[in-house]
């Protein structure tokens, strides 16, 4: 236990920067856009009220009320999740591969280590989901920071305040990250868990046999996908469905653990015969 937590804090350690630098420009970025958003609602609300061009009442019903969805939509909101993503999905391989061509190969000093080398993949899994939570309460926090922020400058006439579960309902790109239920929570982030496990499982292949590793790792990473959507897929095939809803649920929670059980099986093994120093 002492080894997993020395490897996971090695891995924060490496990552320290590049994760502080995401936090930091997605947290300017958002709040700095947003208030920009509001302060453009209110100047074009004052001229076209001040100058009598419009009653407060037209205003509203033309302009609409000021909420968070403005913000939203904006490019200052969504690129910073874009790159977060984005940078993250390629830390998914850097992670191993760092070690492998960093200077000295220092995976060699890793595999040599006195200890069960699957304590290397559980630290790099555990590190790659710690780090897509904390980028996800990062999320929560602005967004509620961002809706304090139309409370205290736009005048309660002019705004509509929506609670976090209620912006994240109607915004396709927040759902998936923030899902409103407890269920869809889980199984949100079971779905990226086994994902990333899978992805890990691929790569080993490629380190453990090169060429041939490549063409066996796409080749389990599709493997794992279609029989993961097997029964979606012969549903579509047959052109009417013969499960309920529940059964669905029942059967994807099945495979999900197959592929689980599997993906692990063959990482251990890959680890402990196939990837040599």
């Amino acid at each position: 236990m002492i080894s997993f937590i020395k490897l996971l804090n090695f891995e924060f350690n490496r990552f320290f920067k590049f994760y502080l630098l995401i936090f930091i420009l997605t947290t300017i970025s958002q709040l700095s856009g947003g208030f920009i958003i509001i302060r453009q609602y209110l100047s074009r609300m004052h001229e076209s009220i001040s100058e009598g061009r419009m009653s407060p009442e037209n205003y509203i019903e033309q302009f609409g009320k000021m909420t968070i969805f403005e913000i939203l939509y904006s490019y200052s909101f969504t690129i910073p999740i874009a790159i977060g993503a984005t940078g993250l999905l390629i830390y998914m391989f850097f992670i191993w591969y760092r070690d492998w061509f960093a200077k000295n190969a220092f995976i060699y000093r890793l595999l040599t280590l006195p200890i069960n080398r699957m304590h290397l993949f559980w630290s790099k899994l555990c590190f790659m989901m710690i780090t897509v939570l904390g980028l996800v309460a990062l999320q929560i926090v602005l967004l509620k920071v961002l809706s304090f922020m139309i409370k205290m400058m736009v005048p309660s006439m002019y705004r509509e305040d929506l609670l976090v579960q209620e912006v994240t309902a109607h915004y396709s790109s927040l759902n998936i990250i923030i899902p409103n239920t407890l269920l869809g929570f889980t199984i949100a982030y079971a779905l990226g868990f086994l994902f990333v496990i899978v992805i890990f499982t691929a790569i080993l292949f490629e380190r453990s046999f090169r060429i041939k590793g490549i063409i066996f790792g796409v080749m389990y990473v599709i493997f794992s996908f279609v029989l993961f959507l097997s029964p979606f897929i012969i549903t579509i095939y047959a052109g009417k469905s013969y499960l309920y809803q529940d059964e669905y649920f029942y059967i994807g929670t099945v495979l999900w653990f197959v592929i689980l059980t599997m993906s692990l099986f063959i990482s251990r093994y890959l680890l402990n015969k196939k990837v040599t120093v």
